[in-house]
């Protein structure tokens, strides 16, 4: 993705905007994620559409990696047995061992709550600190 922008940076000459509305001649990929990170697309039967239009920001980004505004709502989605855009995907599998189950805050050793919530904790359980 990063060779993608940079190559057409440097083809193009004009460079993408980047972190503070800067503009930059080095995206990377994380750049990129985020500017697309609000983009909403509302799916009703086989149609989809965007939630709000892209921003400003946005499109320079897709036409850089050479990608359409479309690839958004184009691609219509069956019924979980594939579309047009490719196989279907499968979940990943779950890991038991993985997965874990997270204590309850009360149940954690007093040393590990955040700061600021000893006392209350200890007030809760009927301790009080002196």
């Amino acid at each position: 993705m990063e060779r993608s922008l940079r190559a057409s940076i440097d083809t193009s000459g004009t460079p993408l905007t980047g972190w503070d509305h800067k503009a930059t001649e080095r995206p990377t990929a994380f750049m990129m994620v985020t500017k697309f990170a609000g983009v909403i697309v509302v799916k009703r039967g086989d149609h989809r559409q965007l939630a709000r239009p892209l921003a400003v920001v946005q499109q320079p980004y897709l036409t850089a990696l050479g990608v359409a505004v479309a690839c958004f709502t184009d691609c219509p989605s069956g019924s979980g047995e594939g579309d047009a855009c490719g196989q279907p995907r499968t979940a990943a599998p779950a890991f038991p061992a993985l997965v874990g189950h997270r204590p309850a805050a009360d149940a954690r050793q007093d040393h590990q709550q955040p700061r600021g919530t000893r006392v209350c904790l200890a007030q809760r359980q009927g301790h009080h600190q002196s």
